[in-house]
């Protein structure tokens, strides 16, 4: 079998498949979309041949979602088989709307000005009626296909593995995160922002929640936005294996609730761990999961996709000692800030062992941080032998 994976570049965000060709049958998963652009726009319609089998949206940030409700509202020939999403999953109280006019009116008011699209692609921007909720987008496919994609059961450390095809004939996924508890804390935030914009509540304001839900995260979110990682010094201090080690040495943590409800898992075939796949969880999670479910460490796998786009909050020295591999791919991030030193240094500065002799970082776009090393390659003698790429070529391997 053949496993072929692409990272798209979509802006700051995240968009990868992961094409499972066995000849005669293929099973397609797209994790997360940023931005459906041209280059998206162009895999679906001719190498997926608008045939999604899995839809995972990792977690409720725009950088993750806007290209995922864009694509279905565009393509009404777009088959998906399944869909995993952990919006705010609750059975309704009542078959009738509950909310008062005044709720109903802020609700309007506030999707109006989120301009939920537009405003993380950086286009020009759109109406405010344009602007979809990826929730509205899922609900309104099940109702014109006539099928029900979205499973509404969370995904949690503790759900059980997914079977892919029959009988696993394309492997399994191992879920990694988020944990109930973090599930829950993000819960917690929801209510006391609903609160906050739309009164005190009972339980039944929550009738048509998904997009309620959905809608107030992500104004959350947009209030939170603007993350600088990185003090002054790290721009233009020299890049000496003392800037490096210090670098290693930062202790970071995820402290947003949406980052750390973000979904991670491996990919399995043949019951061997394959790839890994984070979106932006938080490393603790990860590294009680791995931990938990596996024996043996490092992990060695053939991909690697780091979490949060190289973020120092989400990459730790604990999970770098429990997994390794030849090839990291880190999508998307900020100019100045992401992919970090921290992050990279944490990547780089490991020993190299008889199955890794060599570690490439696949980026699907520059960045200051990453120029900086492209630039500066040959100096950096102290680093174990690695290579940078930034394209977006699909990569394939071989089962």
């Amino acid at each position: 079998m053949k496993a072929i994976v692409k990272s798209i570049p979509v802006g700051i965000g995240d968009c990868l498949c992961l094409v499972l060709d066995n000849d005669s049958e293929k099973f397609t998963i797209m994790i997360d979309c940023g931005k459906y652009n041209s280059s998206v726009r162009k895999f679906v319609r001719d190498d997926l041949n608008l045939h999604i089998d899995l839809l995972i949206i990792t977690h409720i940030d725009n950088d993750h979602v806007c290209g995922v409700t864009e694509m279905i509202k565009s393509e009404p020939d777009l088959y998906i088989g399944e869909v995993l999403f952990n919006s705010y999953q609750r059975e309704p109280i009542k078959d009738n709307e509950i909310l008062t006019n005044a709720q109903k009116q802020k609700i309007k008011q506030l999707k109006g000005n989120l301009d939920i699209i537009a405003d993380i692609v950086g286009d020009s921007k759109i109406n405010a009626e344009d602007a979809r909720l990826l929730s509205e987008a899922i609900i309104n496919y099940e109702k014109t296909s006539g099928r029900e994609i979205w499973k509404r059961a969370y995904i949690t450390n503790e759900t059980e593995n997914l079977n892919l095809g029959a009988e696993s004939q394309f492997g399994k996924l191992i879920f990694l995160s988020p944990s109930t508890t973090e599930l829950q804390e993000l819960d917690r935030e929801f209510l006391h922002m609903f609160k906050a914009l739309f009164f005190p509540h009972t339980k039944e304001d929550f009738v048509n929640n998904v997009t309620i839900y959905e809608l107030i995260i992500q104004y959350i979110n947009r209030k939170d936005d603007t993350e600088f990682e990185h003090k002054k010094i790290s721009s233009i201090a020299p890049l000496t294996p003392q800037f490096f080690n210090q670098m290693r040495q930062d202790h970071s943590k995820e402290t947003t609730c949406s980052n750390k409800a973000s979904m991670a898992f491996i990919w399995t075939y043949k019951n061997v761990p394959r790839m890994l796949f984070l979106g932006d969880a938080s490393h603790e999670r990860v590294c009680e999961s791995i931990k938990d479910k596996f024996k043996e460490f490092p992990l060695f796998l053939d991909l690697i996709k780091i979490s949060h786009h190289g973020s120092k909050k989400n990459t730790s020295i604990e999970l770098m000692n429990l997994v390794d591999s030849n090839l990291y791919v880190i999508p998307g991030g900020r100019n100045n800030s992401s992919p970090s030193f921290e992050t990279l240094a944490k990547i780089l500065l490991r020993p190299l062992t008889a199955k890794v002799k060599n570690r490439s970082l696949l980026f699907s776009k520059n960045s200051n941080n990453v120029n900086r090393i492209v630039i500066n390659a040959d100096k950096l003698t102290f680093i174990p032998k690695f290579n940078i790429a930034i394209n977006e070529d699909p990569i394939e391997f071989t089962y």
